[in-house]
């Protein structure tokens, strides 16, 4: 068996889209290497992946193949560990250096809130429930991947029992996420919205149908984030309102803990991954 089929039997249960990253990882830091990854010194690997890139990021996500591969010919990885861990520190100092640019540059919350009303203004529907969604809980891209309907059945369907649902029933509507980043972590997501414009909103649009969609397609999950981003304020990214949102919790002064707590569970990221990653002021 090749490293390659070695490595793609490995990462065989991952999502269809973490396969195909880590595969593009892969074929990089192999091109560059010249050889096989198991082959080559670690500390080749190391130079290899300096020369690949300047940005702390993609170093971290390059340095994790060797390490997966290096696991899989029971092959020592401490140097690749150690350098690993010094990637993460210049991680961490870049992304604060990141935020400390964006603090100046972000638009505040309630611009969000006055884009979202002239949204449901002029009728656009599904663009409003992206930003309704986003705004009011701070989830990530891929849980706003919706299938709309108001069918109760669907909910006990094993079919769609790993897809994200609004069902509309009476007046409200029920948003069931079993498809999201963290959903090993936290499970399954219930939120009933009673909001009447977001309710008219996802009532205007088709039955069974998919929010986000290409003339009646689904849309791949490849695509969902610019999808999504070219539907916000400002072609906002969902980390960027996710950061707006924290910024005007922590700086309302008022219930900030328990503000916190409530994104934290919305979305299904930790407190101190918050602060450490989306607090602008941290």
């Amino acid at each position: 068996m090749t490293e390659l089929q070695k490595f793609e039997q490995h990462i065989a249960l991952l999502s269809k889209n973490t396969r195909k990253s880590y595969l593009s990882l892969y074929f990089t830091l192999n091109e560059k290497l010249g050889k096989e990854i198991h082959t080559a010194n670690a500390l080749d690997i190391v130079i290899a992946i300096d020369d690949v890139t300047d940005n702390p990021s993609t170093r971290w996500s390059l340095i994790n193949i060797p390490i997966i591969i290096y696991k899989l010919y029971e092959k020592p990885i401490h140097v690749l560990v150690d350098y690993r861990n010094i990637i993460f520190e210049q991680k961490k100092k870049h992304l604060e250096q990141k935020n400390i640019e964006l603090n100046g540059e972000l638009p505040p919350l309630e611009d969000l809130y006055e884009y979202l009303e002239q949204l449901y203004n002029e009728k656009k529907y599904e663009q409003y429930i992206i930003n309704y969604l986003l705004i009011n809980f701070g989830v990530r891209n891929k849980d706003l991947d919706v299938f709309i309907t108001t069918n109760p059945k669907i909910l006990d369907d094993e079919f769609y029992a790993e897809l994200n649902i609004l069902m509309v029933k009476g007046s409200s509507v029920k948003w069931v996420r079993n498809n999201y980043k963290t959903y090993k972590t936290y499970g399954q997501k219930i939120n009933v919205i009673t909001d009447i414009k977001f309710y008219d909103s996802v009532k205007k649009l088709p039955n069974n149908s998919w929010l986000l969609n290409n003339k009646g397609n689904h849309i791949s999950e490849s695509a969902i984030g610019k999808h999504i981003q070219r539907r916000t304020y400002q072609d906002l990214s969902e980390g960027e309102i996710f950061k707006i949102i924290v910024k005007d919790i922590t700086t309302g002064g008022k219930n900030v803990l328990t503000k916190l707590n409530e994104i934290s569970n919305s979305r299904g990221t930790d407190i101190k991954t918050i602060k450490s990653y989306y607090d602008l002021d941290n």
